[in-house]
């Protein structure tokens, strides 16, 4: 009887030990999961991942493009100022670019846009950008690319005429750090663009400056710098890039598409181009052609 009532203890305690063992290893097993559900938590918690553009969600990206250069400056446009989004108008991006071949001996053409405009014909000029800004011009075709000018919006509707106020015009040739300034006949360029504003739709007009068509030598070995210039406008554009002063226009349906040069009396013709074999002078600070 003794010995039963020993063995009875001893079965009991084993139980215990095997229920504790088993309650021991059932807590170990859960607190690897409230660590791996703190984890995920903490995780979820975290500082929100970049968009597209590169930037975490509300930060802002860096605003890039054009800005005003003091008067007589020959700095590059820096950053841009984007406009206010409006939803009756429609969004515009002007763009200049350069698609010369080759100009022997020159560095830098530094060429000056004071201001833009453009006329609709029941509101008059409107006034899409204000400088001065300095472009390089043999940099902008070196690059392949197209520089920024403006954005703005504009109320819907046909505009009909462009006009580009351009300051001075300056040479860099080359192993020269000495700009020397170029001859224009007119400090003013009109071209009947034609341009389309729909509203909440996107446009473009792209300002293609043909240096080599333009600048020309006088008989002194002076500059004449004679405008021929190539605009091209599209509407319902897919969309639009800048970065670093550099445009990116992608899509958009052809509206206008024109070349045009200014003569030596200042005179905007449809595409015009002095014959490079002509001889020029200046007398009393006008352009005279030579007869040959």
């Amino acid at each position: 009887m003794g010995l039963m009532k020993k063995y009875y203890l001893i079965g009991i305690a084993g139980i215990i030990v095997f229920l504790a063992v088993g309650l021991l290893l059932y807590s170990t097993n859960q607190n690897p999961e409230k660590a791996s559900t703190g984890d995920k938590k903490q995780e979820t918690g975290a500082s929100p991942a970049p968009t597209a553009s590169g930037d975490a969600k509300g930060e802002s990206a860096p605003k890039t493009g054009s800005a005003k250069s003091p008067s007589g400056s020959l700095q590059a446009p820096s950053e841009r100022t984007s406009p206010t989004a409006s939803k009756s108008q429609g969004r515009v991006i002007f763009a200049l670019k350069d698609e010369f071949v080759s100009i022997d001996q020159i560095n830098s053409i530094l060429f000056t846009v004071n201001e833009i405009q453009i006329q609709n014909p029941g509101k008059g000029w409107v006034t899409v950008m204000t400088g001065p800004k300095v472009y390089d011009l043999v940099k902008i075709y070196k690059s392949g690319t197209m520089e920024f000018l403006s954005e703005v919006y504009l109320d819907p509707g046909t505009y009909n005429q462009l006009r580009m106020v351009v300051g001075k015009v300056m040479i860099i040739k080359k192993g020269s750090a000495s700009p020397e300034e170029a001859k224009i006949p007119s400090g003013e360029l009109k071209i009947p663009a034609r341009l389309q504003i729909t509203k909440g739709e996107n446009s473009s007009v792209e300002i293609d400056i043909l240096s080599e068509k333009s600048l020309h030598t006088a008989t002194d070995g002076k500059y004449i710098f004679m405008p021929v210039v190539r605009v091209e406008t599209r509407s319902n554009v897919t969309s639009f890039q800048v970065r670093q002063n550099t445009v990116t226009i992608i899509g958009g349906a052809p509206v206008y598409d024109a070349s045009f040069g200014m003569d030596e009396n200042g005179n905007a013709k449809d595409n015009y181009r002095l014959s490079p074999a002509a001889k020029l002078e200046i007398v009393d600070d006008k352009i005279k052609i030579t007869p040959q």
